[in-house]
């Protein structure tokens, strides 16, 4: 049994328990766990078909060329507020339909003191587009503004994705605010290549659902 089959029957007695009572007493768990699970699949299904299947790999690596860029703009589109300090240490997102890459904060830990604000982020986007960054540094600041309206940063043919504060703005409750939901282009603005790498997407994700299909049952 492989990795894929092991992970997938895992999956499906994780299902079998949220349809039980157990959801009532451990659903949040089972779901998240679900969840984990399914992109652990997808990860592994894409492992396989990168090195098995050349279609896969060409469109695959012409994807990575076509999102891989420099200066992108992270444009914060909502701040969440908290009667403690807070910042955000943890976004989670994925490339739309309409090709702009959209991050919600998943996690949001109290601090102590209000100085300190997110410097910049690292993590990295998969196959589907989908992303997970970690807060990689943070930055003090005793006077000025520690509410960022927006980061610029990169994404590399790996699909490393960095980005790091550009501007920031002043409250007088700073450290009661933090950054909710980030929208950027990755593309900067060329459709031709947001086009392509769409259209790409879907044949990959026709792929692992063929894949799929014959494989797992």
């Amino acid at each position: 049994m492989n990795n894929i089959q092991i992970a997938y029957l895992k999956l499906k007695k994780a299902e079998t328990k949220l349809n039980s009572f157990l959801r009532y007493v451990i659903g949040k768990k089972l779901k998240l766990k679900k969840q984990v699970l399914k992109s652990e699949i997808d990860n592994l299904i894409h492992k396989k078909l990168d090195s098995e299947n050349p279609i896969f790999k060409e469109l695959n690596e012409e994807n990575k060329r076509l999102i891989a860029n420099e200066n992108i703009i992270f444009k914060v589109t909502k701040n969440g507020s908290s009667p403690l300090y807070s910042i955000t240490t943890k976004f989670e997102g994925i490339v739309h339909e309409n090709g702009f890459l959209y991050l919600n904060a998943t996690e949001n830990p109290p601090i102590i003191g209000g100085l300190s604000f997110p410097g910049s982020y690292i993590g990295s986007m998969n196959f589907t587009g989908k992303v997970n960054v970690n807060i990689n540094n943070n930055k003090s600041q005793i006077i000025g503004g520690r509410i960022t309206s927006s980061y610029i940063g990169k994404i590399d043919i790996n699909g490393c994705i960095e980005f790091e504060s550009k501007e920031n703005n002043w409250s007088w409750n700073n450290g009661h605010y933090y950054v909710s939901k980030i929208v950027a282009d990755p593309f900067n603005g060329n459709n031709l290549k947001r086009k392509k790498y769409l259209d790409n997407r879907s044949k990959l994700l026709a792929l692992t659902s063929e894949w799929k299909k014959n494989n797992l049952a």
